[in-house]
């Protein structure tokens, strides 16, 4: 659900201690319409800025000494407009996670930092309500499957699409753990799975009622656009600092010995321009 529509298909053989090839696209700034095709859009002075930030921000990574990822400058996603969407892409985010521990700079071990839950974080925000410690903690609910229902309601834009996508994932889940082939697109989801998703979905709604009117809505782009101005404001001010970090849209990769630096930043950008300190996790 969240690599799928990633721009680039740079995935390759991660060789340990090895720096991989580096990539430069063609434009850093783009703009897709509903059926995710590129859009035209005219040049602006706000285009420029986040083209010129892109570019240096990829200059200082594809020679920072970074390795375990391929290096490239980052690209930004625009959803039909510029209040929607708005995330950074790069090749590392293709990367898993548990091989992104391996990434090296300099000889010094890299960790990374994240937001915890930040959509719904934003959600309780815009409600000047307080963020629950833990969005996905719901009473006789797997937190694993919570989570999901929390994302897949926040970004579908009906509630059939999103019983069928979190039925889908579910099963798919199970169907990993068991080493079996996942769900084809001609294959129907198993009734079980779609009455547990409607399980699901109705805990999440009652439990998260303040900011339910926001489900099945289409509100994730929107909320991408803020998640993407904070990700701008962390790995841009790093950059001015002479820190090289990689985002993963939510998250940051960044040497440990910078690791406390980058948190206080996180809780400072987030306050700034969302108006809550998220919480931030890895440390």
């Amino acid at each position: 659900m969240s690599a799928n529509d990633e721009l680039f298909d740079l995935v390759g053989n991660i060789v340990n201690g090895e720096q991989l090839p580096q990539t430069m696209p063609r434009e850093l700034v783009v703009m897709r319409d509903r059926e995710k095709n590129l859009k035209l859009y005219k040049d602006s002075r706000r285009t420029r800025d986040m083209r010129r930030k892109l570019q240096a921000h990829g200059e200082a990574v594809m020679s920072s000494g970074i390795t375990g990822c391929e290096l490239a400058p980052m690209t930004r996603i625009f959803n039909e407009a510029w209040n929607r969407g708005g995330r950074a892409y790069s090749p590392w985010q293709n990367v898993p996670k548990l091989e992104r521990e391996k990434f090296m700079a300099n000889d010094e071990p890299m960790v990374e930092l994240d937001y915890k839950s930040i959509h719904p974080s934003l959600l309780y925000a815009e409600k000047n309500l307080p963020v629950p410690s833990d969005c996905y903690d719901i009473d006789k609910c797997k937190r694993e499957h919570v989570k999901l229902a929390v994302v897949i309601l926040i970004n579908s834009e009906t509630i059939q699409s999103a019983v069928m996508a979190l039925a889908a994932e579910i099963e798919n889940q199970e169907r990993e753990r068991k080493a079996l082939k996942l769900l084809t697109s001609t294959e129907e989801i198993p009734g079980y799975q779609i009455n547990e998703a409607r399980r699901l979905i109705e805990a999440v709604k009652i439990h998260h009622k303040v900011i339910s009117e926001s489900f099945h809505s289409g509100a994730g782009t929107r909320l991408q656009r803020i998640d993407s101005a904070i990700a701008e404001a962390v790995w841009w001010t790093m950059y001015n600092r002479g820190i090289v970090v990689l985002p993963v849209h939510d998250s940051f990769i960044v040497q440990a010995s910078k690791a406390n630096e980058l948190e206080q930043l996180m809780m400072e950008a987030s306050e700034r321009i969302a108006g809550v300190a998220l919480s931030v996790t890895g440390l």
